[in-house]
């Protein structure tokens, strides 16, 4: 859609996009460029008009982004797994992974399963060599209790810079294989090959 906009609304379009990326709640998360184009261009195709088509991306992003679910203090965050790894002991890193993961709900709610759900997983899918995390949130910080080789490629997909950077963090202190990656799966599907999604 946005390719055959006429100069005038090209400007239009740019303009809208600039709103969004400049407003309070979303400039630190430096989104993708993809998905902020993506999200406006749907809804210009539904509400043509300007202010109604920006309440629109606004709301999806706040869905999107979710940070009504909980976010960590990323620099605190970092700097705290980098003492538990510093120290050498699991129960440290450990008890480091779960603050994180009890730091947002989708991933609070799963810290009961963590004791199990890997391994049974892992029975009916085999342990993994190369894993897809998809929109993974804050679920890296599962790794502790995936029982995954270190050379088993992890790659953890989301569009929120700042989580990404610390996950990518974690798993130079972990000695994962693997990165994470700031890319929305939706506009931008991963292309390679995993045993896992």
């Amino acid at each position: 859609m946005v390719e055959s906009l006429t100069e005038p609304n090209e400007i239009l379009f740019q303009n809208l996009l600039g709103e969004v990326r400049s407003s309070r709640k979303y400039r630190g998360l430096d989104l993708p460029e993809e998905t902020l184009h993506d999200l406006l261009a749907q809804a210009l195709t539904r509400q043509p008009n300007p202010k109604a088509a920006l309440k629109t991306v606004r709301e999806k992003l706040h869905n999107i982004v979710a940070p009504y679910l909980g976010d960590p203090d990323y620099a605190a965050a970092a700097q705290r797994l980098t003492d538990a790894y510093a120290t050498g002991q699991e129960i440290d890193i450990k008890s480091a992974c779960l603050e994180l993961l009890g730091a947002h709900a989708s991933t609070r709610e799963r810290i009961p399963l963590l004791a199990e759900i890997y391994a049974r997983l892992w029975q009916v899918t085999g342990k993994p060599e190369v894993l897809l995390d998809l929109a993974c949130g804050l679920h890296p910080f599962s790794l502790p209790w995936m029982g995954l080789a270190a050379q088993a490629e992890y790659y953890a997909f989301d569009i929120h810079t700042p989580r990404v950077g610390l996950i990518n963090h974690f798993f130079q202190l972990a000695g994962q294989a693997g990165k994470a990656l700031v890319q929305d799966i939706l506009v931008q599907p991963p292309r390679m090959k995993a045993d896992v999604a």
